[in-house]
């Protein structure tokens, strides 16, 4: 059995991922396009080369 106190704990961390969540989504959407395409292709390229580091590209 699940104490009460145990319960509201998990909830509350719950909570603060959804908040931090829902921030994260605020910022990506409020953020100028231009300096979030700049850091997907960032991260793309970099995907790529990890992949051809490792012999899949």
């Amino acid at each position: 059995m699940i104490r009460t106190s145990e319960l509201l704990s998990l909830a509350r961390l719950e909570h603060t991922k959804a908040q931090n969540f829902a921030e994260h989504l605020i910022l990506l959407i409020t953020q100028p396009t231009g300096t979030r395409k700049y850091r997907q292709r960032k991260h793309t390229r970099a995907f790529h080369t990890q992949i051809s580091n490792n012999g899949y590209g």
